[in-house]
């Protein structure tokens, strides 16, 4: 396993991972440009994946390993289950948090959607996963983020962490935002009223507030510069996990 400084913004990647009597190869070059961009450049999915674990591990490392906490229903274990963290742009208790993945999440149906996907989604995924466990591996506990580097929640990821990871990404709009509901959930009775829909669990305005696809718009009168200014709102959050994050992939060919 080896790794070579190119110049003070660029790094070769490199590290062959022993699985039974066959080796897997993972390889990249990234090149860090202005405001730290990432630009990587490998020779297959494997190499891609490889590089961007690596580079996300360096920027993010705290902000992916508590949210392998929450997938995996541990929030309760590390945080306490009274303290919140956020689901599909609410805040929900890690009580709640831990009770809904654990009886939510088919781990077994998630393995077998991924062996039925293309070898270039399997080699990306794996390269990802020994990319941001290289980063950890390689570097000093007095090195990592005060936030969690000496906390039990930081560990090295697995397969079944990103397949579980995943599918939290798919269920923000859908099973996510209803997390309460689906918790809450019971057989109907004979005897059970309709209810109106006020009460049926909908959003309320207050949690809506903060989320949209919209913007600012300052006119030269407010604007230190005296020139107009617009202030872009791409949707997703400013922080956490739905927060986008900006790298350049390449596979020459």
């Amino acid at each position: 396993m080896t790794m070579k400084f190119l110049t003070t913004a660029a790094l070769l990647l490199g590290a062959g991972l022993a699985t039974g009597a066959q080796a897997a190869t993972y390889e990249a070059q990234v090149v860090r440009t202005q405001f730290g961009i990432p630009h990587i450049t490998a020779k297959n999915y494997r190499g891609i994946g490889y590089g961007q674990g690596y580079t996300f591990a360096q920027d993010n490392l705290c902000l992916l390993a508590d949210k392998v906490v929450t997938v995996n229903g541990e929030r309760s274990k590390h945080f306490g289950p009274d303290a919140t963290t956020v689901i599909a742009f609410t805040d929900i208790k890690n009580l709640e948090s831990d009770f809904f993945f654990r009886a939510n999440t088919d781990i077994d149906n998630l393995r077998a959607g991924r062996a039925k996907g293309s070898a270039d989604y399997r080699e990306l995924v794996d390269g990802y996963v020994a990319g941001f466990n290289r980063y950890l591996a390689d570097t000093p506990k007095d090195k990592l983020p005060a936030e969690c580097g000496d906390k039990a929640w930081l560990r090295p990821i697995t397969v079944d962490d990103m397949l579980r990871l995943n599918e939290e990404r798919m269920i923000q709009a859908s099973g996510g935002a209803w997390l309460r509901q689906t918790n809450a959930a019971a057989p109907p009775t004979a005897e059970a009223a309709l209810k109106p829909a006020a009460s049926l669990g909908l959003p309320n305005m207050a949690e809506m507030i903060g989320l949209g696809s919209n913007g600012w718009a300052f006119g030269r009168e407010v604007t230190t510069n005296k020139s107009g200014l617009v202030l872009g709102n791409p949707h997703f959050p400013w922080e956490g996990t739905n927060r986008f994050y900006q790298t350049h992939l390449t596979i020459p060919g």
